[in-house]
């Protein structure tokens, strides 16, 4: 089971929080705003780790205004690092919001030195306290989130996505 690999691999954890995520927003055609607040927070602190560790924090900026999701991802990153208690990586975050916010959500230049200045700060603070632990055992702990067992997992989200009563309209 994802939780029973922590608090050694976190990454069970996560990637059951993003395969979740794709298929609620994908398949069940639910709106950022109609999922639970605390699941959209990690996955968003989440989507900002694996970003900002893949590439940066301009890599981060480029793929959420690919996705559409701008202000949203920004607004709930730094949401959830506060959840998190993560204030250190808040800080880092509310920077790139700031620059987010003089700048709008349009395309990035390859070298943002802005941006690119947080890269190194939020690498060695994940040497240190890696962030997606703290997502992970969030997330496993959190009194919203429901535990499903492994071998009824795509069962339950299908469920999930067919309890959308919008679903059809959105088709």
């Amino acid at each position: 089971s994802a939780l029973g690999a922590l608090p050694h691999d976190p990454n069970p954890v996560l990637e059951a929080l993003a395969d979740a995520f794709a298929t609620l927003t994908q398949q069940g055609l639910y709106h950022h705003d109609e999922l639970q607040p605390a699941m959209l927070r990690a996955a968003m602190v989440d989507l900002y780790r694996r970003e900002v560790l893949a590439g940066g924090h301009a890599r981060f900026v480029r793929t959420i205004i690919a996705l559409g999701l701008g202000d949203v991802a920004v607004r709930h990153v730094v949401q959830g690092l506060r959840a998190l208690k993560a204030e250190p990586y808040e800080i880092l975050a509310r920077s790139m919001a700031k620059w987010c916010k003089a700048h709008g959500h349009v395309e990035i230049p390859d070298e943002v030195t802005a941006l690119d200045r947080l890269d190194i700060p939020f690498a060695r603070l994940n040497r240190i306290a890696p962030l997606g632990v703290r997502v992970a055992r969030w997330m496993a702990e959190h009194p919203d989130h429901v535990v499903i067992p492994d071998r009824h997992w795509k069962e339950a989200l299908g469920h999930y996505c067919d309890d959308n009563v919008d679903r059809a309209r959105r088709l």
